[in-house]
Order: structure tokens, then C-alpha cells, then sequence
């Protein structure tokens, strides 16, 4: 679970620090950063998987225009990444999947600095500055006491007795940068490592810890695979499957299918709450179903109406089959991390926004309840417009939900110039000077009153920040 993000230099953010919620959700009118935002945690995610090239040009544009672009014309030359996670009390082992290794702290913090610049052929070149991961202190670790109740702390965290990293960046002995995965045993910085020159990697260490010997990292790593963006095309659920091995929903890709047909073999009482969550969403429809067509070796989803007529997915409209899509997410047990999720108002009617809220809701692990302590982590963040959707958030006053309000402002920041010699060889003493450039802020709302929600509403309705915020801020 993504707990905290710190972003600085990509895109349009500038030193931006926020805490994640559980259940977070960002409104804001159209070119603040929203989709940015997002944009920087899909970054992080391919960067523990494919190299730094790759997972930069998985972007539009070239690899600079992910540089923050400052007023003069000239962009930062680098982009640093901080992320705070909560990990699961243990991880699976690459090599053997029925070995779980234990974790000494769920509780770990990864840095990540990435720099543009030449290299000895003069070409553009990214680079990684700096990596690190470590276990987090208790008593720096704000956001368990926001979110997680004090009776149930011990049940969902872990803290090592000593603080120590599991990748570091350092001086080797001559003189050069060098980032090193540490094992778990290798408190001080003893035997076993496995390091490399920051100048000759093309990729994260982070991204090349595949087993037992470094379990906190590989743990981490995992979490932010799990870090997804669902593209759904509801076009490709219009017709049959054919059967695959792909049977987990968490990637792009569209395997609800098979994912479902998994459900049905595995835990066939999940498909009777798909089927109610439906039912709460689409009233017309009471069964869904995923049936195997052997001689054409496919899968085939049908919805039986309440008139107990039967159609296949190929006659059904494409919100129905994203909503179906969120309800099987939402009650696939083997789901596990972070969703991003734009604007899942899009085709729902605003008389059902409350059911799809609480579906939503209820996708998230929710602290309170000691039985989630048993289940995989779960997150969900979601950019929205809907003045519906925040409008029964607000009245649903859940603890581990909170609300971003992102705008564009302008950050102002003291420089020193450095000292240098003039024309006449006289040296000149650096001085301040006051550098302004755009960028995006978020604002966490604290609502607490009626006149607080009228001037939210007000504002997805006619995009008002300022006095949004102002209103805010005198509660």
C-alpha cells in the first residue's frame, strides 16, 4: 500500500509531499496535473520492472518532456521520487511459491533519483543519481496513527528493532558512486551485497532483486508491480475469450474472462456477490455467469435478467461490462495493491453512484476491521468529477478516506547565485534572487460541516478553487 509520495522535477510537481489515504480520492478542473500525478506513479512501477529507457518511453513525447519545464524555456535535469509503503507480513519466494519469508518491518521507505545529462559522446543520457531503501522509524511514521485505530496497529504493521537499509548509495573506494542491495542479514554492510557503479546502471537495483536473499526489497518490488491503471476496453468483452493462463486482473490488460471463469472454479460463492453487486448496479440483471465452450475452447460471460432471460457479453453495453469489471476487482480474492482509476462515474447513472461508491469503498483494506489483517492489501485512487460521488463520500464520513484538491499555482523559490569573476577580474559575490515557476499543489480538504460540501459541489460545478480553498481553510 502506497502510504506516502514525495515528487520533484517530474512534470508539473515541485517538491510535492502528500499522504495517501486507503481509499484517496483528487478533484480539480482540467490541466491542473491530476492525470500527472498518476503519470508519476505508473513511472515508478515500470521502473522496478524494465529498464530506465523503456520505462520512460512508455510515455508520450521524448524522454526529457517528463523534466519539469521551467519559464525560461530550460527543463530540470532531475527527477527524484520518494515512496512510503506498507508491505504484507511476509512474501512468497520466487523460486519456490509455497515458502513464504517473513519480514522483519512492513514499514520501508524507497528513494529514487533519476538525472538527464551527457554522456562522453555528448548524447542525452538518463542516469540513476541515488536509490536507497530502508525500514521506517515508529516514531517518524505519522500516517499509521492517521489511518490505522490504536488497538489495531500491531495487527496490520511491524517495525525492525534497528533501522537499516536494504539498498544504499555510497563511495566505493575509489571514489566512485556505487548503489548496493544489502540482504536482510547483511545489517553492516557485511559480506553479502551485490552492488554496481551508479554511472554503468541501466537499470534499478530495485528491478533486479528476484529472490530470498534480499526479502524486504523483493517485497517492495512486488508492491509496486501491483501498482496498476486499469485500460479497459469493454469492446474486447463484447465477443468471447479464448482460454489463457492469464487469470489475474492485475495488470492493463484484459483477462476478466479468465479471471472470472478462475472465480467460478475456485471460490464459486464470489460469484454470487459479483452477482448482487451487479444486481445493486444494473437492477435488471440478477445472475452472472461465466460459461466454457470446450469444442471452441473459449470462455463466455452471460447475464441472467430477472425476467430469467439470458444474454452473452456481446450484447451487453459497455458500462455494464466496466462496472462488471470494477465489481470483480473489487471481490477477486487474489487482487492485491494499488488501483488508479479515472473518472469511474463515466456511464453510471447518478441514482446508482452511492452502490458503485460503496464498492469502491469496500475494495480498499479498511483498518478498522481486524479481519482484514488476514487479507491482501488493497488500495484504490481515484481522479473524479462527479459532484454525486464526493457528495456521498462526505456524507459516508469513512476514516480511511480522504479528498485532494489539486490546482496550479506558482512556487517561488530563493536562489543563490554563485560567486564568479567579471569582465575586469574582480570577483563578484553571489547574490539572492527570486525564481517563479508553475506547477501543481494539492489541498487535503477537511470537510466537516454543510457549508463546506455546498462549496465543494460549488466548485466541481464551476471550478472555483480559490475561494474552495479560503472557505477550507478558516474551518
Amino acid at each position: 500500500m502506497l502510504t506516502r509520495i514525495e515528487i520533484d522535477g517530474f512534470k508539473t510537481f515541485h517538491k510535492l509531499e502528500l499522504d495517501i489515504a486507503p481509499f484517496q480520492v483528487i478533484i480539480g478542473t482540467n490541466g491542473v496535473g491530476k492525470s500527472n500525478f498518476f503519470d508519476a506513479i505508473k513511472l515508478l512501477s515500470l521502473l522496478v520492472e524494465v529498464d530506465i529507457t523503456t520505462a520512460f518511453q512508455s510515455f508520450c513525447g521524448e524522454a526529457d518532456e517528463l523534466f519539469t519545464l521551467l519559464p525560461s524555456g530550460e527543463r530540470k535535469n532531475m527527477i527524484a521520487f520518494a515512496v512510503e509503503v506498507l508491505v504484507g507480513p511476509s512474501v512468497k519466494s520466487s523460486w519456490d511459491n509455497t515458502k513464504e519469508l517473513q519480514l522483519d518491518s512492513r514499514r520501508l521507505r524507497y528513494e529514487l533519483t533519476i538525472e538527464l545529462r551527457k554522456d562522453q559522446n555528448n548524447v542525452d543520457r538518463l542516469y540513476i543519481n541515488h536509490e536507497a531503501l530502508y525500514s521506517i522509524e515508529p516514531s517518524k511514521d505519522s500516517w499509521v496513527n492517521t489511518y490505522i485505530p490504536a488497538e489495531n496497529i500491531n495487527l496490520f504493521t511491524q517495525y525492525a528493532r534497528e533501522s537499516k537499509p536494504f539498498i544504499s548509495t555510497q563511495k566505493n573506494n575509489n571514489n566512485f558512486m556505487e548503489i548496493i542491495a544489502h540482504s536482510d542479514s547483511d545489517a553492516k554492510y557485511n559480506p553479502h551485497k551485490q552492488g554496481i557503479l551508479a554511472d554503468n546502471i541501466e537499470k534499478t537495483i530495485l528491478s533486479s532483486i528476484d529472490n530470498s536473499d534480499f526479502p524486504h526489497a523483493f517485497a517492495v518490488r512486488k508492491e509496486l508491480c501491483n501498482w496498476v491503471s486499469p485500460q479497459f476496453n469493454p469492446e474486447m468483452l463484447h465477443y468471447s475469450s479464448q482460454i489463457s493462463t492469464k487469470t489475474s486482473l492485475n495488470s492493463a490488460e484484459n483477462h476478466l474472462l479468465e479471471v472470472l471463469a478462475r472465480i467460478t472454479a475456485e471460490t464459486p460463492i464470489t460469484m454470487k456477490d459479483i452477482s448482487r453487486d451487479m444486481a445493486n448496479l444494473v437492477s435488471s440483471i440478477r445472475r452472472i455467469s461465466v460459461e466454457k465452450d470446450p469444442i471452441a475452447n473459449r470462455y463466455v460471460i452471460y447475464a441472467t435478467m430477472n425476467d430469467d432471460r439470458r444474454f452473452s457479453s456481446m450484447l451487453l453495453s459497455n458500462s455494464t461490462l466496466r462496472l462488471l469489471y470494477l465489481v470483480t476487482l473489487k471481490n477477486d480474492p487474489k487482487f492485491q495493491g494499488l488501483m488508479l482509476l479515472e473518472e469511474p462515474e463515466n456511464g453510471v447513472h447518478p441514482s446508482i453512484m452511492q452502490h458503485l461508491l460503496k464498492i469502491l469503498q469496500d475494495f480498499s483494506t479498511g483498518f478498522h476491521n481486524p479481519i482484514h489483517a488476514t487479507f491482501p492489501l488493497r488500495q484504490i485512487i481515484i481522479i473524479t468529477h462527479s459532484v454525486s460521488l464526493i457528495k456521498y463520500l462526505i456524507q459516508s464520513n469513512k476514516a480511511y478516506s480522504s479528498i485532494f484538491l489539486a490546482e496550479n499555482a506558482t512556487y517561488i523559490e530563493e536562489i543563490l547565485a554563485e560567486d564568479y569573476i567579471d569582465e575586469d577580474d574582480e570577483y563578484v559575490e553571489g547574490s539572492l534572487y527570486l525564481s517563479a515557476f508553475p506547477c501543481t499543489k494539492f489541498h487535503a480538504l477537511n470537510v466537516r460541516d454543510k457549508k463546506s460540501i455546498n462549496r465543494i459541489i460549488k466548485y466541481l460545478e464551476y471550478g472555483n478553487a480559490s475561494s474552495t480553498i479560503d472557505l477550507l481553510k478558516s474551518f
